[in-house]
């Protein structure tokens, strides 16, 4: 394939999403986890430790386009099925296989694929050469190089082999699966980074890390050229601004630590600082930005690890100090939440010396009044009173809750359910759902905190008026929340997190520690590979 197909592809063919999203205030709540939400849900930083999950993967037909062997543009729906790839120009419309030969390029959603012939992939560390035009997805560009992927669905788990095209020439090169060769490869094209150089020397990198390494030389190229990285309303990378929400700034590199700080528009919402990328892994500080641009929320990271969170009130005195910590009980170790100050706004420390100390403020978003109990340095207990009854929200990180019997109502819901727009648009992230529960373990009220996406909002929406509304046939029942002895009204903040995963476009996980990225990306393989032993995947790739 010439290097003007590709130049071609690229100014083209690049999907977008356009919606608007900012950071969302919600409240002072703890998730089911025991973790503060400080008012606002951050979504590059959230990591909730309990969640409940939808995963969709393929099957179904998504808006795409394709150009034609003319350069003209065809747009309607594209599937993979089998061993073709549909395309149908609407949904009543007869559908015709997209293949190699008819089509130079196409967009499925949000992911791009082109047409190479010329070019080698590894097969069982021997390289084996294509001759054949066939599909390759498009990663990124920047600099005088281009890298694709190429699949192979001939065993499980699919064979993926990373491509590079040098600016000026037409030939792809394949990055070898065997250490020592990948290695002097990887040193040829990511080598002149600082912070990967004595790394790719010594072999620290493996085959598999291969997208670390495209993604740190690609910010490190963005950094020396000033050139900023694009998001869309799901924080997921894009190429153009015209296709973006939000936009970061590398504003520096010292040793291999990166500072980024993220905007939307000319308001700063974030500046952090990582040690890797692809998943993101953050080492130092991470500071959340209140609308009029001061600090409201400060964290220490340490290999991705929050060590120290301090919060603000919007006059910008320091309100919360505090630190998951772990200590040494009779019943064994234990994560406790301790909490070096607690300032009212006026700055005044309400710990002191004491040992039962009450707090009483008012949260700024909502105007509800909190009250909260420290024995020592530990939040004992936080309750607000709605109605004459006290609430009270689970503010221990060790309260045991199940999940699973939820969960299953949700899979079983969801599995009878569409949501093609939601797809397409590749909408990923978290709905944060606060239930008020009653001293008998029904719902009492529920209500959604933020917005994902209009289709997968009403879905939920729908799906909690089906379990959870009073007159429901089969209302879910939670564990009762005691106080001492007692059965009390309580408060709990679940969250739901959508995800998208097709063999060509993987759940995000750009801003979760690597441990647990690798964990669900092994879940998704599994869950893949049910679905390729009834969906077989096209012969093409």
């Amino acid at each position: 394939m010439k290097k003007i197909n590709i130049l071609f592809f690229i100014a083209t063919l690049i999907a977008t999403t356009h919606s608007s999203q900012a950071q969302t205030p919600i409240g002072y709540y703890f998730d089911i986890s025991g973790t503060p939400i400080d008012g606002y849900l951050d979504p590059i930083e959230y990591r909730p430790k309990k969640v409940l999950g939808i995963t969709h993967f393929g099957g179904s037909f998504e808006k795409g386009s394709y150009y034609d062997q003319n350069n003209k543009k065809k747009e309607g729906l594209i599937k993979f099925q089998g061993k073709k790839i549909w395309f149908k120009s609407n949904d009543a419309a007869q559908k015709i296989t997209l293949k190699p030969e008819l089509a130079k390029n196409f967009v499925i959603g949000v992911d791009s694929f082109f047409t190479i012939t010329n070019f080698n992939i590894e097969k069982d560390l021997a390289t084996v050469k294509k001759k054949k035009p066939q599909f390759i997805q498009f990663i990124t560009d920047f600099g005088d190089y281009t890298f694709a992927k190429h699949y192979k669905f001939s065993s499980f788990p699919p064979l993926e082999t990373y491509q590079v095209l040098e600016k000026g020439s037409d030939q792809w090169t394949s990055f070898p699966k065997d250490s020592l060769k990948f290695s002097k490869l990887a040193y040829q094209y990511f080598g002149h980074v600082p912070s990967l150089k004595n790394k790719i020397k010594k072999m620290k990198f493996s085959s598999d890390e291969l997208m670390t390494l495209i993604k740190t030389a690609e910010y490190f190229y963005k950094y020396e050229n000033n050139e900023p990285i694009y998001f869309d309303k799901y924080w997921e990378e894009r190429r153009k601004k015209e296709d973006a929400f939000y936009h970061a700034k590398i504003i520096d590199l010292q040793d291999s630590i990166w500072t980024l700080e993220y905007y939307q528009g000319d308001k700063k919402l974030y500046r952090a600082q990582y040690s890797s990328f692809y998943p993101n892994r953050k080492n130092g500080e991470f500071i959340a930005y209140s609308a009029d641009g001061n600090k409201r929320k400060s964290t220490l990271y340490e290999d991705d690890i929050p060590k120290n969170t301090e919060t603000f009130y919007n006059n910008g005195i320091n309100h919360y100090q505090y630190g998951v910590r772990d200590i040494n009980t009779p019943q064994g170790t234990q994560k406790l939440m301790l909490y070096m100050s607690v300032n009212n706004n006026k700055g005044e420390d309400l710990l002191g010396n004491s040992q039962i100390i009450d707090e009483t403020f008012e949260d700024e978003i909502t105007g509800r009044k909190l009250y909260n109990t420290y024995k020592g340095k530990e939040l004992i207990r936080s309750y607000r009173i709605e109605n004459d009854k006290n609430i009270y929200q689970i503010c221990d990180p060790n309260y045991k809750s199940k999940l699973y019997p939820l969960q299953k109502k949700l899979d079983s819901y969801f599995s009878k359910e569409n949501f093609p727009r939601a797809v397409h648009e590749n909408a990923q992230g978290i709905l944060l759902i606060a239930f008020v529960i009653n001293k008998k373990g029904y719902a009492s009220d529920y209500k959604i905190l933020n917005s994902l996406h209009p289709e997968i909002d009403k879905l939920v929406s729908d799906f909690l008026k089906e379990y959870f509304s009073q007159n429901s046939f089969n209302r879910h029942k939670f564990k009762p929340f005691k106080i001492g002895k007692e059965k009390a009204n309580y408060e709990m903040v679940i969250p739901i997190r959508f995800k998208i995963n097709r063999f060509y476009r993987k759940p995000a996980y750009y801003y979760y520690h690597n441990m647990f990225w690798m964990h669900n990306q092994m879940m998704n393989q599994m869950m893949h590979h049910q679905m390729m032993n009834n969906i077989p995947v096209p012969r093409n790739f």
